[in-house]
């Protein structure tokens, strides 16, 4: 399995769990908005934070920058676009050339420097 497969595959698993909680939700949000504890994001914020991780891998993988998708993300139908166009992208890395696998990819996550992390 090649690295932007497992991307498409978790990504496409989310998709369909937010459609599943979008139908059984009559649309309100509040699933959408929920948190499992009080200081972390909710959980449109972590599917974003998700996708967005995937896009950085697999652009730096290539040596491009990333842009993150200028969505709303905070109802059902804004969020399952942003995954969408991110399931669209990452399946275009198939045909694009990777870096060479001694290059180090530069990031962050939160405040952390994830350059370190081999």
């Amino acid at each position: 399995m090649q690295y932007h497969e497992i991307f498409i595959k978790y990504l496409t698993q989310l998709k369909t769990l937010i459609t599943k909680l979008e139908s059984t939700e009559a649309s309100n949000g509040k699933l959408l908005n929920a948190r499992l504890v009080s200081d972390m994001f909710p959980l449109n914020i972590q599917s974003k934070i998700v996708a967005n991780f995937a896009l950085r891998g697999c652009y730096g993988l290539i040596g491009e920058p990333y842009k993150e998708w200028d969505i709303d993300v905070n109802d059902y139908p804004g969020l399952k676009l942003y995954l969408s166009k991110t399931i669209e992208t990452v399946s275009q890395f198939k045909a694009r050339e990777v870096c060479s696998v001694n290059d180090k990819i530069k990031d962050t996550a939160g405040f952390n420097d994830t350059s370190s992390i081999n």
